[in-house]
């Protein structure tokens, strides 16, 4: 059934609050990458939590030693990249996820009311 919990504005927030932190981690990635350190998608997930979660700037790869280092250092051209996928994200990817949230949403009331024998007329 369609609940409170589940109404448009908090399915298109839950969408929407890890985004900064999926473009962020996408860069650390990417720098990563350059230094021989490939993160696979779980890897990412952990680093987007870690982003969200911790003011440590350090994080150990899962299965590594922590005695391995590698420095990332995030710079203004990289804050300017973030600020870039941001807002392109913003223009671009928010109109897509507001129509999918909706149908999703449209979806839902519609199986509720079937079930409580309203009908979709």
């Amino acid at each position: 059934m369609w609940e409170s919990e589940n109404s448009f504005q908090r399915i298109l927030e839950d969408a929407l609050a890890d985004v900064p932190y999926q473009i962020g981690a996408k860069v650390i990635s990417e720098k990563l990458l350059l230094q021989g350190v490939q993160l696979g998608e779980p890897e990412r997930q952990q680093l987007v939590e870690h982003l969200k979660t911790s003011d440590d700037d350090q994080w150990t790869l899962p299965g590594e030693s922590p005695d391995v280092r590698v420095r990332v250092e995030i710079t203004e051209t990289d804050i300017e990249v973030i600020q870039d996928r941001l807002d392109e994200f913003m223009s671009e990817g928010v109109p897509e996820i507001i129509a999918k949230v909706g149908e999703r949403a449209a979806d839902e009331v519609l199986q509720a009311r079937a079930k409580a024998g309203e009908g979709t007329t």
